[in-house]
């Protein structure tokens, strides 16, 4: 068997993603494990993304949507 896969980097994978609920509980969780994240909103969808990377290198995508009343 040819194993053609990188030896570094994430592989195959590059990232994934979640849809997810009560971002705040997220940020607290993130910033008492000294984790790096990246935030951004894209408001024509209501959504707010975070961006966190796991131990080997991909990045996890987590997906809240806003809510309307």
């Amino acid at each position: 068997m040819v194993d053609n896969l990188p030896k570094l980097g994430t592989g195959r994978i590059d990232h994934i993603a979640f849809k997810a609920t009560n971002i705040n509980e997220f940020i607290e969780r993130l910033e008492a494990g000294s984790l790096p994240y990246h935030r951004q909103s894209i408001p024509e969808f209501n959504l707010t993304q975070l961006f966190v990377k796991d131990p080997d290198g991909a990045t996890i995508e987590l997906n809240f949507f806003a809510t309307i009343s």
